[in-house]
């Protein structure tokens, strides 16, 4: 039988959970009566709390779901809500792992019906078994790893819980009781007699919670070792409680202390350890840090990895090669390339390495199915060039093929892959291609997806929704000076610099006077860098088609004339020309972006000589 990986950890050695969820919240404002509500009025608080949790090195955290069942739920009105809450607070421990890149373990938090009284007795055995499985099966259905049922004051409920929800699942179970000072639960049974109860009834994991102090409840956990636990739980609460004038609670355990406890409860044996009320992530990232130095060969590597919540744009985050040349005022250059438009990537691969090779180009622009013809996704293509090339890329992204959903997978894997400098488009329409029967999306235009952009590197999906950390893109937008109005294209470059665009790449450009006179209905000067479009020209066919049938280009009276006296030398005459808007470009833009037709680098790399 192949164990669960919640239980091969433990094999591997201690595993520190979370701390308090509940005084944590209360702390930051939530009504004591209603924590379990803020997982659907407040949830961006509890993933807050859940992040911290993981940055913090905990490799389990609990859903907020304590209390969340039908009896305690109808105090504030909310019985009729006990799965959609329960669902909730998996849903929300799952995103927050997920947004950390955590391994961590999802434990579904459940509490005795009622504090203080005993389920056999209050209610009969079918009611109480109905209500622990329909907080069971809403966790389950939210997606936890295991069930932890803790702050069981009767190990006669306790054990009736577990046996519950055996009959519901094969998750791995931790069974939790609280203890006095004393050594004893409320209801009398010492750490031997809930220690055989819990065996009995199948818990995977025994153990404490609540009620005492660190030092207290490693007494307590000795002895239930003692009775022959194979893995057992603590966790504490930070000290007892002491009420303030103002009826807040004070916790007096330190972080230090608690990091101190945690090392000697790992060494007699303990399997989980965490905190309970008062404990904060303060205390969590000290013990952590204890015990990765008492056992430095059982460190965790995943907890490393994760970062703060809300990280502030740049903040941690390297910028990119582009974007540090462009701030420090460096002249750079581009070339394009459009990726594959079948199977085989050798003659793209190829084109790249020539230019690699050439030494004079700080990066790629790849194309995203221009002209509405279907190539190689941009993503996966600039990925290919990073890794096996080892050149910059700049991906050209367009709204026209991708929902708002897919555009943000679309960035997400990106970012992932190392593709951090964007170029926002909308695209050209489907119409315009070859594939009649393709539909375009267009939930959001250029301007939308540089404000979705700069909401991640503000580390917030495009609703808004915490990503974890800021991404590291670097987003430019395009300008074409050439269009009949100019007045609209002037407005709309306006909005995407507001939006965030860091950089503008124009269409190509013939003449310099075009861009003067895009100049005077932009009302002045660009105030971010822009760079110059160059296209050289192979011939006098090769003009007249890019100025008579393409989209965004083109060409000036004397640039044709020049191309129609070429005759054969055209492509001369096209890098000659080509060479004097690249020098003109030193004096008034931040760079050039060289566009080769049909993918030939060889002529714009004559360019550049």
């Amino acid at each position: 039988m192949v164990k669960h990986p919640f239980l091969s950890r433990l094999s591997r050695g201690p595993l520190l959970a979370d701390g308090a969820l509940g005084t944590e919240l209360y702390r930051r404002g939530v009504i004591p009566d209603q924590v379990c509500i803020a997982n659907i009025d407040q949830s961006e608080l509890v993933q807050e709390l859940h992040m911290a949790y993981l940055q913090a090195g905990a490799e389990l955290i609990e859903t907020n779901s304590f209390g969340a069942n039908r009896i305690q739920l109808a105090r504030c009105g909310r019985d009729n809500q006990v799965a959609r809450i329960n669902r909730q607070a998996a849903k929300l421990a799952r995103y927050a792992r997920d947004t950390a890149g955590s391994q961590a373990f999802i434990a579904g938090s459940i509490s005795p019906l009622t504090i203080s009284s005993r389920t056999t007795t209050r209610y009969a055995v079918e009611q109480g078994r109905a209500l622990f499985s329909e907080q069971i099966e809403a966790l389950i259905e939210g997606g936890v790893d295991l069930l932890l049922f803790e702050t069981f004051p009767d190990v006669e409920e306790l054990a009736f819980a577990v046996k519950t929800a055996r009959e519901l699942c094969q998750l791995p179970i931790i069974a939790s009781a609280t203890f006095g000072q004393d050594g004893r639960t409320p209801w009398g049974q010492t750490p031997q007699e809930v220690v055989k109860a819990l065996q009995a009834a199948q818990a995977d994991v025994i153990g404490l919670n609540c009620s005492v102090g660190p030092s207290d409840a490693l007494d307590i956990a000795k002895q239930m070792l003692s009775a022959g636990v194979e893995y057992l739980s603590m966790i504490p609460n930070a000290g007892m409680p002491q009420r303030t004038s103002d009826g807040r609670l004070l916790y007096a355990a330190t972080p230090a202390y608690f990091a101190e406890i945690a090392v000697k409860a790992a060494a007699a044996g303990v399997s989980v350890i965490g905190g309970c009320c008062g404990t904060t992530p303060e205390h969590i990232a000290a013990m952590r840090q204890a015990l990765d130095a008492a056992h430095p060969e059982k460190k965790p590597a995943a907890v490393t990895v994760v970062l703060p919540p809300r990280q502030k744009a740049g903040q941690d985050t390297e910028p990119t090669a582009w974007a540090k040349k462009l701030a420090a005022g460096q002249f750079v250059t581009s070339i394009e390339l459009s990726p594959p438009r079948g199977l085989h990537t050798g003659a793209f691969m190829r084109q790249a390495r020539q230019i690699a090779e050439a030494g004079c180009v700080d990066a790629i622009n790849v194309t995203d199915s221009p002209m509405a013809r279907v190539r190689m996704d941009v993503a996966a293509a600039c990925y290919m060039l990073q890794t096996q090339v080892q050149i910059e890329t700049i991906a050209h992204v367009t709204t026209r093929d991708h929902s708002l959903i897919g555009l943000e997978s679309m960035l997400i894997g990106a970012h992932a892959m190392g593709v951090r400098n964007i170029l926002a488009l909308t695209g050209d329409p489907p119409s315009l291609g070859t594939w009649d029967h393709s539909s375009a999306v267009y939930d959001i235009d250029s301007i939308g997806l540089v404000e979705a952009i700069q909401a991640m590197k503000r580390g917030q999906d495009i609703v808004g929704t915490d990503l974890g950390y800021g991404a590291g893109f670097c987003v430019g937008a395009a300008a074409d000076p050439t269009r009949d109005d100019l007045r609209t294209e002037a407005e709309r470059l306006h909005r995407k610099i507001e939006a965030g665009a860091e950089y503008v790449m124009t269409q190509p450009l013939f003449d310099l006077a075009l861009w003067d006179r895009f100049c005077t209905y932009y009302g002045g000067e660009v105030e971010v860098p822009v760079i110059l479009g160059v296209l050289p020209l192979l011939s006098q066919q090769h003009a007249e088609y890019l100025h008579n049938e393409v989209p965004g280009i083109t060409l000036s009276k004397a640039v044709l004339e020049e191309m129609r006296h070429a005759g054969a030398n055209g492509q001369q005459v096209g890098i000659r020309l080509a060479k004097e808007m690249v020098a003109a470009a030193h004096e008034r833009f931040a760079g050039v972006y060289l566009m080769p037709s049909y993918n030939r680098c060889e002529t714009v790399l004559q360019v550049l000589e």
